[in-house]
């Protein structure tokens, strides 16, 4: 691969799921077999309407409130692609594209993560695939618009796709998002560990700052962030690695997602960049007096959202993969897949019916990290979208909010 000079060198300097996986065009997915899988689509969530109409007039209904204006998709199509940096660390982006550019809805299957051994036990008929709300085809806008980068960390035993409701819903609402696959803690590397560790992944995050570039597929894509506006999110393990690389000067906040300690243990107490915390009341892996002590012992300006009875997995796709056969976790257990037993720890009960739903908790975790982001990044109105109002503005999912400037 032809190195040029690293990408964010020049304008940065100055700045100082269980089992699931992408599939399209530019998301290749591993075979298993010849029968078609299942499919899921992602909910798209149109805002209400109040519209009215006669015979000779139509009103346009006023803009949603601060408090649910991120909560709904976002102004821009979105597409999407997958790149490779010089590591050999593959990265998937979403982005703002041209409008009606693209045809073919991406996918990605149940099966892409897991080891080649263990991927060949799951039938087509047990895969079910999950339609993105981004188009694998689309092309990036091109109208001279610039777009904050928002590097995306997945958690531990997760995989780069496993949040596309989030990372699909920040491009539609102006980011760029650049997710990384971590094979240092990915499915594939808790399931089957590599022969050679591969390099941390706060190493990936920070290798898209310096050598995206590398990448010919991605110029197009490079050619509409702003490279002066860079944040880090993340889910889990994603957090506490989206903490660490906020020290760099180059990430202007982090949003940290079901993290518990690790999200401010290396941040550092000193540190001042504005953050987000978000936490599930059920959550029993980051459980939320762990969040709340992040929380708290972070020195910077902050936001702590907590959404009652979200889980672990109510932060990921996982949960509308599931079939009349059960959880994907059940459907592996079933066709013979080896699985360890923290990956139980970590995916099991998450899904129950018992807990809030996953696609209630998603409008809620769009419109805080989205009022977050847009508001670091200049928005006067977006700090709105994230005050006590929150408390009742998603019918019957309660959303409790503390802040500090």
């Amino acid at each position: 691969m032809n190195r040029t000079k690293p990408f964010f060198m020049t304008s940065v300097s100055a700045l100082a799921c269980v089992l699931a996986a992408c599939s399209s065009s530019s998301k290749p997915v591993a075979a298993a077999s010849t029968t078609t899988a299942a499919v899921t689509t992602q909910p798209t969530i149109t805002p209400p309407t109040s519209t009215t109409s006669s015979s000779t007039t139509t009103s346009t209904a006023p803009p949603p409130p601060a408090e649910t204006r991120y909560s709904t998709p976002g102004q821009f199509d979105v597409g999407t692609m997958s790149f490779k940096l010089p590591s050999g660390t593959v990265v998937d982006v979403w982005f703002p594209a041209v409008k009606g550019s693209g045809t073919k809805k991406a996918t990605y299957d149940m099966r892409s993560f897991l080891p080649p051994s263990e991927a060949v036990k799951v039938p087509d008929a047990d895969a079910k695939l999950f339609v993105e709300n981004a188009f694998s085809d689309a092309k990036p806008l091109d109208d001279g618009t610039k777009f904050p980068l928002v590097l995306f960390s997945h958690g531990f035993a997760g995989f780069r796709d496993q949040s596309t409701f989030l990372t699909t819903h920040l491009a539609s609402w102006g980011f760029v998002v650049m997710s990384p696959e971590h094979t240092s803690r990915d499915l594939a590397a808790v399931m089957s560990p590599p022969a050679t560790p591969p390099q941390p992944d706060t190493a990936d995050l920070l290798e898209i700052l310096e050598h995206a570039d590398a990448a010919a597929e991605v110029k197009g894509v490079l050619a509409i962030v702003d490279t002066a506006k860079v944040a880090a999110v993340g889910h889990s393990a994603g957090g506490g690695a989206s903490a660490k690389i906020a020290k760099d000067p180059r990430i202007a906040t982090y949003v940290a997602m079901a993290a518990g300690a690790a999200a401010t243990d290396d941040a550092g107490a000193s540190l001042t960049k504005p953050a987000l915390f978000v936490a599930g009341s059920s959550d029993v892996i980051a459980k939320l007096e762990s969040v709340q002590k992040a929380y708290d012992a972070y020195a910077g300006p902050k936001h702590l959202v907590v959404i009652d009875g979200v889980t672990h997995l109510g932060f990921m796709d996982v949960c509308t993969l599931s079939t009349a056969k059960g959880s994907t976790l059940d459907i592996a257990v079933a066709d013979g897949v080896v699985i360890e037993p923290i990956i139980t720890r970590l995916f099991a009960d998450g899904c129950d019916k018992k807990y809030t739903a996953a696609t209630d908790a998603w409008p809620v975790i769009n419109q805080v990290v989205t009022a977050h982001l847009k508001s670091v990044f200049g928005d006067p109105e977006a700090a709105a979208g994230l005050d006590a109002k929150l408390s009742g503005a998603f019918g019957s999912v309660k959303v409790t909010v503390t802040s500090k400037a």
